[in-house]
């Protein structure tokens, strides 16, 4: 039972991890505008030129970046 928990908890933290990272991402991508031809079109469109954009050169920098906002 407690090895069920530890990785649940495991795949917790990865999961968290991730999107701390992917919406760290998108946080840093709108600050310079670099998808504002989207401003007046859908969310959807937005979203997606913003996750297309890569803002820094690993994605740990983007978890650690994340985690300092907290």
């Amino acid at each position: 039972m407690k090895n069920i928990l530890i990785v649940g908890m495991l795949i917790l933290l990865i999961w968290f991890g991730a999107t701390i990272v992917r919406l760290e991402n998108q946080r840093y991508a709108a600050s310079p505008a670099m998808c504002d031809q989207y401003k007046d079109a859908s969310l959807h469109l937005r979203d997606a030129c913003l996750d297309s954009k890569q803002t820094r050169t690993s994605w740990t920098y983007n978890l650690l970046y994340g985690l300092r906002a907290l």
